[in-house]
């Protein structure tokens, strides 16, 4: 009875617990540029118009379907999504917990979560409403329907649920699925010349996984065909990546992709810990594959080569820009493998001397954890302690942006300019409102503004890229309509003027017709 109240009461209470740290600071601090990219087109989908076609997405269908059911159900605000979030930063504690407890004990299994949920990069910086979020949660339910395939003796419907997860991660975050697919592909192929399935076995695993993939795939590509949406879908999930990483990557050496890979900054310790853990997992690796050439058909060795085929796809984060957020949202399944090394090192040093060594074992592998993860933990809880501590505002205007907490310098920048636009569509019926920055956040402050092209965001050079019309189509529709534009830098079209109301920040403010 005990046993089976674990089963239940411990996840719950890991996904309470990160669903509450997480939601605390998700209220806090807005990002123009970020929640706007994500938020402005949840919103529009939100209120009936077409992904892709009326509105822009960097990043594919799901996560912007998932948050604008979210704002039709609990209302559309900004404070909507970034909750949303919060209870898939919640689910995914509660996958990392069901699946390494398969092979290390459950008290270590906590002690990680628990570790992984006091790392994250939202004690330091604004909490983002992103993406790779959804993607993280859909690839690990994907590992965790393989790891039941192993375990059932590859039942048939647990395969084709990681094909279906696996499509859903595409169509979150198109990198990280993509990765996820090959290393899938890979896993499979891996037990058919290792024969812990036959050939013949290892190529129907392949083919139902695909299945899995395609069914999806086709309904939204079938959904986006018909409904004209297909051809902006393709520009901007990756025609506008590949435009955005050119200058990113182009100067990137072997060496300069390795030491993104394993970076030795963003971190608190002495050896970086987003340099360990995917350097262990390696090492994990390479032991368990040796372990699998001697028992290939060994159910735990193949669980733990899946999981690490699959951090692989998650580990691709780091590139090609590592930040905090990156190398946590990069690393969080590698957090298991990391915890499942350092618990063979302490039943190692415990084994020989006591006869209790499970208890020894256990207490000395979280004493390790606690002192590698110290140095990042300590400082992400004393920069959290310190952003609780500080002064607010919470924000009633505009709406779209209710209940959430920045400074009074923040507060006063956003309510002015949320005021002035809609002071401007009031005594200018029929005007409208263009946004020449990249913070699309401002587009959602009036529902009165319309979207004039699909990129409503001033991404530079990869709009005209994308779209060559772009500048064409916003220029001629400024020169004829004479819309209040939100701008930056020193731009002010010919007839306009600078609203001197809006105090500065961001190096954003609103011109207006003279």
């Amino acid at each position: 009875m005990t046993l089976q109240k674990n089963r239940i009461y411990i996840p719950l209470l890991l996904f309470l617990l990160t669903f509450a740290v997480s939601g605390y600071f998700s209220t806090i601090g807005i990002d123009p540029h970020h929640d706007g990219i994500m938020f402005k087109p949840a919103l529009d989908v939100a209120n009936g118009k077409m992904l892709f076609k009326d509105t822009f997405s960097m990043f594919n269908v799901l996560s912007l379907l998932i948050q604008g059911a979210a704002l039709l159900i609990f209302g559309k605000y900004l404070i909507t999504i970034k909750l949303c979030n919060a209870f898939f930063y919640g689910l995914i504690s509660v996958l990392v917990y069901s699946i390494f407890k398969r092979f290390l004990p459950r008290s270590v299994v906590v002690a990680t979560v628990i570790l992984w949920i006091f790392s994250a990069p939202y004690f330091l910086w604004t909490f983002l409403a992103w993406s790779t979020v959804y993607a993280l949660f859909f690839l690990l339910a994907s590992l965790y329907f393989l790891i039941l395939s192993i375990e059932k003796k590859d039942k048939k419907a647990f395969i084709l649920l990681s094909g279906i997860c696996a499509a859903f991660t595409f169509w979150t975050r198109q990198n990280i699925g993509i990765v996820l697919c090959l290393m899938f592909m890979a896993f499979f192929f891996y037990e058919g010349i290792l024969r812990a399935v036959s050939l013949k076995e290892s190529i129907r695993r392949s083919l139902l996984f695909l299945s899995g993939l395609f069914v999806i795939s086709s309904v939204i590509i079938l959904w986006l065909l018909t409904n004209g949406a297909l051809n902006d879908w393709w520009l901007q999930s990756f025609v506008h990546p590949h435009l955005w990483s050119i200058p990113v990557t182009q100067n990137y050496t072997f060496q300069l992709i390795l030491q993104n890979l394993f970076p030795v900054t963003y971190s608190q310790s002495p050896v970086s810990l987003w340099f360990l853990m995917p350097i262990i997992t390696l090492y994990v690796f390479l032991k368990y594959v040796i372990v699998s050439l001697y028992s290939p058909k060994s159910v735990s060795a193949r669980t733990v080569l899946a999981c690490i085929f699959i951090s692989i796809a998650a580990w691709t984060e780091y590139y090609p820009i590592v930040c905090y957020r990156h190398v946590y949202w990069g690393a969080t399944v590698m957090f298991g493998t990391f915890a499942l090394f350092v618990y063979h090192l302490a039943k190692d040093i415990s084994g020989p001397f006591t006869k209790k060594s499970t208890l020894i074992t256990n207490c000395l592998t979280i004493l390790f954890l606690l002192i590698v993860f110290y140095p990042e933990v300590s400082y992400r809880i004393t920069e959290g302690i310190k952003k609780s501590q500080a002064q607010y505002t919470v924000l009633t205007a505009p709406s779209v942006l209710q209940g959430m907490r920045v400074t009074e310098n923040e507060a006063d920048y956003y309510t002015r300019m949320a005021s002035e636009i809609s002071s401007f569509l009031d005594n200018n019926p029929g005007k409208n409102v263009i946004n020449l920055t990249m913070d699309a956040l401002y587009l959602t402050f009036d529902q009165r503004i319309q979207n004039i092209h699909p990129a409503y965001v001033n991404l530079m050079f990869l709009n005209s890229d994308v779209y060559p019309a772009y500048w064409r189509t916003y220029e001629t529709y400024w020169q004829k309509n004479q819309p209040l534009i939100i701008t930056y830098g020193e731009f002010v079209p010919p007839g306009y003027c600078k609203d001197i109301q809006i105090p500065e920040m961001y190096g954003t403010y609103l011109v207006k017709p003279c």
